[in-house]
C-alpha cells in the first residue's frame, strides 16, 4: 500500500468538504432529516427534498469556494442533487442513468467508506511496524547497554593495562639499573679477586723466599750446633762461606774460631796437620 498516495487522497477530500464535526438532526415532529455541522450555527451539510411521488432527493450546500472557514466560503443555500449531477468519466452516453453528485460533501460521503477501510488497514500496518520498531529499538537499547557495559569494562581493562605498562616501564628501568649495578659489583669483585690473587702470588713468593732463608738459617744453626759455641762470623772462611760446612773448598779448623788470620799466623807457625 502506498501510504503517501492514500494520505494525499484523504487530505484532498477532507480539504474541500464542509469542516466537521457533523451530526444528524432528525426532526420527527415536522418530518425533516438533516446532516449538519456541530459548529458555526449548524450549517446544513445535507438535507432531503421530495422527488416525485415516491422518492426523496438529497440536497447539498453550495459555496463559492470550498476552502477556508465557513463564513468565508460564500454559501448559495441548499441545492438539489439532480442539479449537481454529472456523468462518470467514460459513461457520458448513459447520462441520466449512471450519474454521480458533483459536490465535495457527496464525494466525501461516497468515498469515505473505502477510504476509511484503507486508512484503517494502513494504520494497522503502521502500528504493527511501530510495534516491530519498538521491539527492535528495545533490542537495540539492550544491545547498546550491553555494548556500553562491555566498553566500560574494556576501558577499565585498558586503564589497568596502562597502569601495568607504566609499572613495567618503571620495573624495567629498576631492573636495568639493578643489572648494571650487579655488573658493576661483579666487575669490582673480579678486580678485588685479581688483587687477592696477586697478593697471594706475592705471599707465595715471599713464603718461598722465607723458606729458603729458613733453610739457610737452619743450616747455620746446624753448623753452630756441630761446632759448639764458636762464632762462625769470626772465622774468615766460614764468614765468607768458603769452608766445607758452607759448601766451600777450605778446610774448617775449629781452633781458628774466635781468631783472625793475623792472630793465627802469629800463634801457629807450624803447618796444618789435620788435628783439632
Amino acid at each position: 500500500m502506498d501510504y503517501k498516495e492514500l494520505a494525499e487522497k484523504a487530505r484532498e477530500i477532507d480539504a474541500k468538504a464542509t469542516p466537521g464535526p457533523w451530526m444528524w438532526d432528525l426532526r420527527e415532529c415536522n418530518h425533516q432529516c438533516l446532516l449538519t455541522t456541530t459548529h458555526s450555527g449548524k450549517y446544513y451539510v445535507m438535507g432531503f427534498q421530495r422527488w416525485g411521488l415516491q422518492d426523496a432527493l438529497p440536497s447539498f450546500q453550495v459555496y463559492d469556494r470550498y476552502e477556508g472557514q465557513m463564513k468565508d466560503r460564500g454559501s448559495h443555500g441548499m441545492v438539489r442533487a439532480d442539479k449537481l449531477s454529472k456523468s462518470y468519466p467514460g459513461q457520458e452516453h448513459h447520462y441520466g442513468f449512471d450519474n454521480f453528485i458533483d459536490h465535495p460533501d457527496a464525494r466525501y460521503i461516497a468515498e469515505s467508506r473505502e477510504l476509511f477501510h484503507q486508512m484503517a488497514t494502513a494504520i494497522t500496518e503502521l502500528l504493527a511496524r511501530a510495534e516491530a520498531a519498538e521491539a527492535a529499538q528495545e533490542t537495540l537499547q539492550r544491545a547498546m547497554a550491553e555494548y556500553k557495559e562491555r566498553a566500560e569494562k574494556a576501558e577499565q581493562r585498558a586503564k589497568k593495562l596502562d597502569e601495568a605498562m607504566e609499572w613495567a616501564k618503571y620495573a624495567s628501568g629498576t631492573w636495568e639499573r639493578a643489572y648494571y649495578n650487579a655488573m658493576a659489583r661483579a666487575g669490582k669483585a673480579e678486580r678485588e679477586a685479581e688483587e687477592e690473587r696477586q697478593e697471594a702470588t706475592l705471599c707465595r713468593n715471599g713464603w718461598k723466599k722465607a723458606e729458603k732463608e729458613l733453610a739457610a738459617a737452619v743450616s747455620d744453626l746446624e753448623t753452630v750446633m756441630a761446632y759448639g759455641t764458636g762464632n762462625l762470623d769470626t772465622c774468615i772462611f766460614c764468614k765468607n762461606a768458603q769452608c766445607y760446612a758452607r759448601g766451600g773448598t777450605k778446610p774448617c779448623l775449629p781452633k781458628w774460631r774466635g781468631t783472625t788470620p793475623q792472630s793465627r799466623r802469629s800463634r801457629d807457625s807450624s803447618p796444618y796437620t789435620g788435628e783439632p
